[in-house]
């Protein structure tokens, strides 16, 4: 089987990630023993992890003309990862996003969106045919509406499956979902599905409930990444939770990114979904054991090594 096509849209930042024991409350000064400096952003890691699971990637988005813009762009040709899509903005800076890790590896992060919001279609439809050869697209609303449309609508029209992780809660990109094709997958965290849905999500049974609601409301098809619990996803007419191998979390960015990447290629690959998000979530634990973001995205053998040790 030849290597399978897949054509990544989100958000390219650098990220800076500091270690704390616990947040400052307002007024207060704390200080921090580590900082760690990567590259992330939801489009950039999954395009990461994707091109690490075996696919040739395409990734459209947005960078400044600026120092950090042009060594990430260095940085993701060395990760074979075609950029003739991220466009450097005049004038603009570079995304960054600063990532909070406590002592459990959980994270909270606040973004800067720079140059990313401002990449429109007719910053690449010259430059880069979309979606061109490409088996799938993976998007997150890290970008501005206008490319998330476009990409929809040609989707739509070329069959091509569109698989969306929101990334952020933005119902002015959801819409009532008549916007995308009525096979769009879905793949939102448990806060995000929450927001859709008005309504906290809280456990596995919410979970499987919530995307079956979604699904209904909003169209499409509808799978929630549950952090350490996996996640639920649709199967016949219920919905079926996938838990996730148990490890020593050592830092959460990007899991939700590497699930998403790793499960558009095993798809394109022709995996069924309940098979593809087991191998997924073994991807997404693997890389919680490494710091970073993009950096902490496992190989293709390192994941088959580790699911067959880990999905017995």
């Amino acid at each position: 089987m030849g290597r399978v096509r897949i054509l990544c849209a989100g958000s390219v930042n650098v990220d800076c990630a500091i270690g704390v024991d616990r947040f400052p409350s307002p007024g207060e000064t704390r200080h921090s023993e580590t900082l760690h400096r990567s590259f992330g952003g939801k489009g950039l890691n999954q395009a990461v992890a994707a091109a690490r699971a075996g696919a040739d990637v395409r990734l459209l988005g947005a960078v400044g003309d600026d120092s950090p813009g042009r060594e990430l762009l260095a940085w993701l040709g060395t990760e074979g990862i075609d950029t003739h899509g991220v466009i450097p903005i005049p004038g603009a800076a570079t995304g960054q996003a600063f990532a909070f890790r406590l002592p459990g590896g959980e994270v909270a992060i606040q973004a800067v969106r720079g140059a990313n919001p401002l990449l429109t279609p007719a910053h690449y439809e010259r430059i880069v045919e979309v979606p061109g050869d490409a088996q799938r697209v993976p998007v997150t609303f890290g970008v501005a509406p206008p490319v998330v449309a476009h990409l929809a609508r040609l989707c739509r029209q070329r069959g091509v499956p569109l698989q969306v992780t929101p990334g952020s809660v933005r119902p002015d990109l959801l819409g009532d979902g008549s916007a995308y094709p009525t096979d769009t997958l879905f793949t939102p965290n448990a806060f995000e599905l929450g927001a859709y849905l008005g309504r906290e999500i809280r456990g596995v049974e919410d979970a499987r409930r919530g995307v079956l609601d979604a699904s209904r409301r909003y169209g499409g098809r509808w799978l929630a990444t549950l952090g350490p619990d996996g996640c639920v996803l649709p199967h016949d007419a219920d919905a079926l939770h996938v838990p996730s191998p148990r490890i020593e979390a050592t830092d959460t960015t990007g899991a939700g990114d590497c699930f998403s990447g790793v499960l558009a290629v095993l798809l394109c690959e022709g995996r069924e979904l309940v098979d593809a998000a087991r191998t997924a979530c073994a991807a997404a634990a693997l890389s919680c054991t490494r710091w970073g973001a993009a950096s902490s995205m496992p190989t293709r053998a390192e994941i088959e090594t580790f699911a067959a040790k880990s999905l017995r």
